[in-house]
């Protein structure tokens, strides 16, 4: 499960800008899945939170159900930030 959550004010600010980002194809969403992909998962297997969709019960099931859960970002504060937002 991937949970791309720090993100500043200019980058990854809203839906549409998350989803340019994180679409597949997209070169940031290659990055992060081409490391799973080596080691032999399926992209099928890789599931993403959206910040600005999912909901945060939705957010808590993935969680619960993940094997692995990457949070990336370049910014710990805004990362804890944004879980303490959804809890």
């Amino acid at each position: 499960m991937m949970l791309p959550m720090s993100f500043n004010d200019g980058w990854s600010s809203e839906f549409l800008t998350w989803e340019d980002m994180f679409q597949k194809g997209k070169e940031t969403y290659e990055m992060m899945v081409r490391p799973f992909k080596n080691f032999g998962i399926r992209e099928k297997n890789i599931s993403w939170l959206n910040y600005f969709q999912d909901t945060s019960t939705a957010a808590k099931k993935m969680i619960a159900q993940a094997d692995i859960v990457v949070l990336s970002g370049e910014s710990p504060a805004w990362i804890m930030q944004r879980i303490e937002d959804n809890s």
